[in-house]
């Protein structure tokens, strides 16, 4: 069936890797992980630095393959080091289904890499207001919208989303209240 696929994306297959994939397995998702083997160009320091670019190019070329090829899975879009899964793909959807976003993105309480644009955050009583790239669902096609800009590779991601996220244009949500997702550190 091509109606659900987990997508990750890192480039080293690595320990934080395997754990991921062993959480999709444990779960039963169908998955790919992206970018592995690739060498490394989206920036030297994420943490520290704005980058990962490349993550948008990586996800928006496999997107375009799974439309082409006349499909529109349920996308969940997920980092490849720092995310695993915790519960049945089946739990998954109806939760998101509920929140009813077109393409629903993970919150935190830090407005990065960008502090300046926190102010045009809409209101919220939650204190995960502020998107989180690292983590992300919706329709392969709606996703594929959000993705009409070029990126560079150094370009930083969640400051991409976060700008079409304000623009207001694509039908983004943020899971407010970690429904689906659920996002560690201030």
């Amino acid at each position: 069936k091509n109606e659900f696929i987990a997508l990750a994306i890192g480039t080293d297959y690595n320990d934080e890797m395997k754990r991921l994939e062993k959480s999709f397995k444990k779960f039963g998702y169908p998955y790919e992980l992206l970018g592995v083997g690739e060498k490394w160009s989206g920036g030297d320091d994420i943490i520290n630095y704005p980058g990962a670019g490349q993550k948008i190019n990586i996800l928006k070329t496999r997107l375009q393959e799974i439309v082409q090829a006349g499909n529109n899975p349920l996308v969940l879009m997920l980092d490849g080091y720092d995310t695993i899964v915790l519960r049945s793909v089946f739990n998954l959807i109806d939760t998101y289904k509920e929140i009813g976003a077109k393409v629903l993105f993970g919150a935190e309480k830090t407005c990065w890499p960008d502090s300046n644009l926190s102010t045009a955050y809409p209101e919220t009583t939650s204190d995960w207001k502020y998107l989180n790239s690292g983590q992300f669902m919706g329709r392969a096609q709606d996703i594929l919208n959000i993705l009409d800009e070029e990126v560079q590779d150094s370009d930083d991601d969640q400051l991409y989303y976060t700008k079409k996220f304000l623009s207001d244009n694509y039908s983004i949500g943020l899971d407010y209240h970690c429904q689906v997702f659920q996002t560690f550190g201030d």
